[in-house]
C-alpha cells in the first residue's frame, strides 16, 4: 500500500537585520527603483523535531554570496514601492516565473552543473519606512507534474527508515564524514562494497557505468526533522531525477544532522492520467503566514530598535526621500560632515541651529558670552523657562545642551566667549582679551562654515576679518525693527587678480570703521527690538545659503546669481550674494556687491596687516577705531569729501 508523498515547507526566517539593511538600501540605493534584487539565504539540518525547516536570510543576504553557515538558496526581492502594489502584484505569475525557470535549468543540465539552483525562493516586500514597518511574503517554488504522482510506502516505518541500517558496518564511513561536512546540497551516494563507497557530486553521473550506476543513490541536505516526511527541496530534486532516469521506485538518501540521524525515503513514481490540455506542469509554493492562511507577515521594526537609532533614522527619512525625486543630486554625508560656528546663540542662532539640524547638519558650536533670561524663551527657540532660573544658564551650552535633547546624536558644544571689538576699550595688559581672540580664530579656522548672528555691528568686525584671512564660508545675518538682511562674504585674499570679482563683506558698504553701538542708547535702542517673526525667516534663509553654497564646485568663490545669467548656479538653483527683506511690504530683493579695496574688514590691507602684526595691531583697533580707518584711507576719503563739500557754490533761488 502506498500513499501520497508529503512535505514539510520551508519556515522562513528573515533576522531583524535583513529589515535594517533593506530600508538603508532603499533610502540610499534603491530609491523607487522597481528592479528586482538578488538575494541568498541559508538552510541545513534541523536538530530539533520542534524548530522545523528553516531558510536564514540576515543583513548579507544582499552581498550574494556563500558562507559555511549551510547550504545556499538563491532568491530575488520584489521591493514595492507602495502597499497597493505590494497588494495588487500577481503572485501566481510571479512564482510561475521563477518555477519555470527551474525547470528550464533541470532540462538544460545548468542545474547538473550547479545543484543550487534547484532551490530558490521569492521575497515580496513593503517597507513603509516611516513606522519602521515591514510586509513581507516568501515563496518558495516548486514543481508539480501533473502527469506523475509520487508515493511512498503507507507503513511508516516501510517509508523512511534509518539510512545506516540500509548499508554495510564498512559502507556507514563515507556516509557518517559526508553527514559532518557536507559539500554538496544534492549528491550522488555511490555504495559499492565495502571501503569503495564513496560520495559524487550529481555532475559525476555521466562517468558512472555498469554496477556503479546500479548501486547509486540520490542524495540531498535535508532541513526537515521530520521522521516521516521528507524536506521541500526533494520536490524540485524528484523532478529533476525523473529526467535522469525513469525508475518506477527510487530510493533517496535523506541526510540529515549526523548519518545516524539520516534516512532512506522509498518514493514510487505513479503516472496519472491528464486532459490532453492540461499543462504538464505547474508551480506552487507561497508560505503561509502565522495563522496558516495564504498571506503575507508584517514586522515592527519600532519595538526592536534602540530609541536613539529610531531617532537617527527618521530624522534622516524626509532628507534622505528628497533625494529620489526632487534633489536627486542632495550630498546628505557631505552635509552632515560640515561643521558650523555660530557666533550668538541668541533669537538668530536658535532659529539657524534648528534649521542646520534640520538639513541633516551633525556639528554644530555655540559662542556667546550671554546668559539666558526670563525675556528670552519666548523668541529664542532653543531655551525653556528652566534655563532663566537661578541667574540663567550660559546661553553658549544651554543650546548645545537643548540640541541634543532634540537629536541625541548631534556633536553640539557651547563656548562662553566675549569677542573683542573696535571702539571697547582694552587694557594694553590684558591677557584675558589676547586669549579670547586666539580662541575665536581657532574656532573659526577648525570649522567650515561661520555664521555672524551676533546683536551689535562691531561684534562681526573681527570674525569677518579672520574668516577673510583663512578663507572661510562665512553667512551674516542682520535684523532690523521689520527688516533684514541676509548675506554671504566673498572669498579670502589670497590672488589679486582675483580681486575684482569678489563678493563685499558686511562691512563693505562703510565708509567708517565700527565703533561701539551701545554707548548713549535708550533701552530700546539696547535691546534688539525686532517683530518675532523676522529671525526665523532670516535664519531659515543664511541656512538655505550655505546648503545651495556648499553644493556649488566653486564654494565661497562663486558669484553671485542675481541678475547674472552668467552665473553658474549652485546644483540647488540660485546663490545670491544678499536677500535683504522688508516685512512693512512683505517683499524681498536680491542685490549684489562687489568688494571694497578700502574696506575696514576684509580687503588686502586690512588682512594682510592682521596677519604680519597679530595681536598688538588688534589691541590698537580696539581701543581706537580711527586707526583703522587710517589703514585703510578712509581718513583721506573723509578729507577730500570734505574738501568737496566746501567748494560747492550754493545758489539762492
Amino acid at each position: 500500500m502506498t500513499t501520497l508523498l508529503k512535505f514539510q515547507g520551508f519556515h522562513s526566517v528573515p533576522e531583524v537585520s535583513l529589515w535594517e539593511e533593506l530600508g538603508k538600501r532603499k533610502l540610499d540605493a534603491y530609491k523607487l527603483s522597481n528592479s528586482t534584487i538578488k538575494l541568498v539565504g541559508w538552510y541545513s539540518p534541523s536538530r530539533s523535531v520542534h524548530v522545523g525547516a528553516r531558510l536564514s536570510l540576515r543583513n548579507d543576504s544582499f552581498d550574494g554570496q556563500s558562507t559555511t553557515d549551510g547550504c545556499t538558496a538563491a532568491g530575488v526581492l520584489y521591493n514595492t514601492n507602495t502597499i497597493d502594489q505590494f497588494k495588487n502584484l500577481d503572485k501566481r505569475e510571479m512564482l510561475n516565473e521563477m518555477g519555470k525557470s527551474i525547470l528550464d535549468d533541470i532540462t538544460s543540465g545548468r542545474a547538473t552543473e550547479n545543484p543550487e539552483l534547484l532551490v530558490r525562493f521569492i521575497l515580496l516586500s513593503f517597507a513603509d519606512l516611516k513606522r519602521h514597518k515591514y510586509y513581507y511574503w516568501f515563496g518558495f517554488p516548486a514543481i508539480v507534474d501533473n502527469e506523475t504522482t509520487f508515493e511512498t510506502e503507507a507503513n511508516k516505518v516501510d517509508s523512511m527508515k534509518p539510512l545506516l541500517n540500509e548499508f554495510a558496518i564498512e559502507q556507514h564511513e563515507c556516509l557518517e564524514k559526508f553527514a559532518l561536512n557536507p559539500d554538496y546540497p544534492f549528491f550522488l551516494c555511490v555504495m559499492t562494497s565495502g571501503s569503495k563507497s564513496h560520495i559524487r557530486p550529481l555532475r559525476d553521473w555521466g562517468k558512472l557505468t555498469g554496477i556503479e550506476r546500479e548501486c547509486t543513490y540520490f542524495g540531498f541536505v535535508d532541513p526537515c526533522p521530520l521522521e516521516t516526511n521528507p524536506g521541500w527541496v526533494l520536490r524540485n530534486f524528484l523532478i529533476y531525477i525523473r529526467t535522469i532516469r525513469l525508475e518506477a521506485q527510487e530510493r533517496i538518501v535523506c541526510l540529515r544532522k549526523t548519518a545516524r540521524d539520516s534516512k532512506m525515503l522509498v518514493v514510487h513514481a505513479v503516472k496519472k492520467s491528464t486532459p490532453s490540455e492540461a499543462p504538464r506542469y505547474s508551480f506552487v509554493g507561497w508560505e503561509p503566514n502565522a495563522n496558516g492562511k495564504m498571506g503575507p507577515r508584517a514586522i515592527d521594526l519600532g519595538s526592536h530598535l534602540d530609541p536613539i537609532r529610531l531617532a537617527d533614522a527618521a530624522c534622516n527619512l524626509n532628507l534622505k526621500l528628497m533625494t529620489w525625486r526632487a534633489l536627486p543630486q542632495l550630498d546628505l554625508e557631505m552635509l552632515a560632515k560640515t561643521k558650523c560656528l555660530l557666533l550668538g546663540s541668541g533669537t538668530l542662532g536658535c532659529s539657524v541651529a534648528r534649521t542646520l539640524i534640520g538639513w541633516g547638519v551633525r556639528n554644530i558650536t555655540f559662542v556667546d558670552n550671554g546668559k539666558v533670561s526670563y525675556s528670552n524663551p519666548v523668541r529664542q527657540s532653543l531655551f525653556t523657562f528652566e534655563d532663566c532660573q537661578n541667574g540663567g544658564r550660559p546661553k553658549a551650552e544651554a543650546a548645545a545642551s537643548a540640541l541634543k535633547t532634540i537629536f541625541p546624536l548631534i556633536n553640539s558644544q557651547g563656548i562662553k566667549l566675549t569677542i573683542p571689538m573696535p571702539g571697547h576699550f582694552v587694557s594694553k595688559e590684558s591677557a584675558v582679551v589676547r586669549s579670547e581672540t586666539e580662541t575665536l580664530e581657532n574656532l573659526i579656522k577648525d570649522h567650515d562654515a561661520i555664521f555672524l548672528l551676533t546683536d551689535s555691528r562691531e561684534s562681526r568686525w573681527l570674525p569677518t576679518v579672520f574668516g577673510a584671512l583663512h578663507n572661510k564660508i562665512v553667512i551674516n545675518a542682520a535684523l532690523g525693527f521689520d527688516g533684514y538682511l541676509v548675506m554671504r562674504h566673498g572669498h579670502g585674499i589670497d590672488n589679486e587678480e582675483e580681486s575684482s570679482t569678489r563678493l563685499g563683506c558686511y562691512f563693505c558698504n562703510d565708509v567708517v570703521a565700527p565703533r561701539n553701538s551701545t554707548q548713549d542708547r535708550t533701552l530700546d535702542q539696547q535691546c534688539t527690538v525686532t517683530r518675532p517673526g523676522l529671525a526665523p525667516v532670516a535664519g531659515a534663509l543664511a541656512v538655505e545659503m550655505l546648503v545651495n553654497l556648499l553644493h556649488n564646485e566653486l564654494g565661497n568663490r562663486a558669484p553671485s546669481s542675481s541678475g547674472n545669467e552668467s552665473a553658474d548656479y549652485s546644483k540647488l538653483h540660485a546663490l545670491p550674494h544678499q536677500i535683504r527683506g522688508f516685512f512693512s511690504t512683505f517683499t524681498s530683493v536680491q542685490i549684489e556687491g562687489p568688494a571694497f579695496e578700502q574696506c575696514t574688514a576684509c580687503s588686502r590691507r586690512v588682512v594682510s596687516k592682521v596677519k604680519d602684526e597679530g595681536f598688538p595691531l588688534l589691541l590698537q583697533i580696539f581701543n581706537d577705531p580711527g586707526y583703522l580707518e587710517r589703514i585703510v584711507g578712509l581718513d583721506n576719503l573723509h578729507n577730500d569729501t570734505d574738501i568737496a563739500d566746501f567748494d560747492v557754490d550754493w545758489e539762492e533761488d
